[in-house]
């Protein structure tokens, strides 16, 4: 009687053959990971070059990224009534929309926490287009509310809220090396 694993060999390395074929793809297709253990937390706590008191736009690059040209404030405790974070600079309550572009290249945006002062939305847009728009209702007022992100390989975002500078951006997580 002939073994069962005779008759199977020549299947099982037709399935290992076909594995083979992927070897190498990252090199030939430039699949560009980035890697998980370079995790970079921004936070707002100290104030940004260029800003001499609360409520100054920023326009100059805060810890490798870029808020634009006087789009964005930042402010402190006292001037946003809950954590120093930055917001739109806006003349007037409204919508607000704002990019954040990554200073040294691509990154992987893992997250980002904002502190909404009224109720609302917020979307979180990639400019390029490849990754699908997140937008999150604000209910829980007054406290921080993580949004998780996980896009890979993206050069900026944008964030758009209906609740203009009523909305905090608190802390940006992003991964890639420096």
């Amino acid at each position: 009687m002939i073994d069962p694993f005779v008759l199977l060999a020549p299947v099982l390395l037709l399935g290992v053959i076909g594995l083979l074929r992927f070897v190498g793809c990252d090199k030939v297709f430039r699949i560009d990971e980035v890697p998980p253990d370079s995790t970079h937390v921004v936070t707002f706590n100290d104030k940004p070059d260029g800003v001499t008191q609360a409520r100054d736009p920023l326009t100059v690059p805060y810890k490798n990224l870029d808020f634009g040209n006087g789009t964005w404030m930042w402010l402190d405790t006292a001037a946003s009534g809950g954590p120093n974070g930055i917001t739109f600079n806006l003349g007037a309550p409204g919508p607000g929309t704002g990019d954040v572009t990554f200073q040294n290249g691509m990154r992987g945006l893992t997250s980002i926490t904002v502190f909404p002062k009224s109720p609302g939305s917020i979307t979180i847009s990639d400019p390029s287009g490849t990754n699908m728009p997140i937008t999150q209702a604000l209910t829980s007022l007054m406290v921080d509310n993580p949004i998780p992100i996980k896009w890979q390989n993206i050069q900026s975002f944008r964030i758009q809220s209906d609740i203009g500078f009523d909305l905090i951006l608190d802390t940006v997580v992003y991964s890639g090396d420096l």
